[in-house]
This record gives C-alpha cells, sequence and structure tokens, in this order.
C-alpha cells in the first residue's frame, strides 16, 4: 500500500510504502539520484537487507545473522534496524 500526502508545511509531502516489492520505486529514485551523506552508507545497507527479504532467505538461520553481522569489517546490516538486533532466532520462524 502506498500512500502520498501532503503534510501542513508547505511544498512537503509525505510517502509512506508498506511493501517491501513496492520499494523499488524508493530504491529507483537513490540509484538515480544517490545520497551525499553517511545516508548513503544506510541507504546501502538497507538495500542489502532488502535484497536478502526479497530472495527469502532471512527464512533461514544463516539469513537472520548475515543480516545481523553484516560485511566482514563493516558495520552490521541491521544498525538501523534494532528490532532484528536482540530477537531470538526461535520467535522469527
Amino acid at each position: 500500500m502506498v500512500v502520498v500526502y501532503k503534510t501542513r508545511d508547505p511544498g512537503v509531502y509525505a510517502y509512506f510504502n508498506g511493501s517491501i516489492q513496492g520499494n523499488s520505486v524508493t530504491v529507483d529514485y537513490y540509484n538515480s539520484f544517490p545520497l551525499k551523506t553517511k545516508k548513503a552508507s544506510a541507504f546501502s545497507r538497507w538495500c542489502e537487507i532488502r535484497s536478502i527479504l526479497l530472495a527469502k532467505e532471512h527464512l533461514s538461520p544463516e539469513g537472520i545473522e548475515r543480516i545481523r553481522k553484516g560485511r566482514p569489517g563493516g558495520p552490521a546490516l541491521n544498525q538501523s534496524l534494532p528490532i532484528l538486533q536482540n530477537t531470538p532466532l526461535r520467535g522469527l520462524f
């Protein structure tokens, strides 16, 4: 479900997307107009998690660990998703 509405601030609109598949619009936008701050690395990590979810790799313990650990030498992929940091694996299946 996608919702776009005008906020109280002039010229400001809010965009909400309730599905991981529907986020392709967001991914395409930020690939066309790349972020230039530290948000670029957060977007990159989010894209990695999104690809794991789309491939349904998160349904296995290995996939969850891949999200939790991230890249070798890099920050955890789930840094911006604190709900995954302390979630027991048995609660996800």
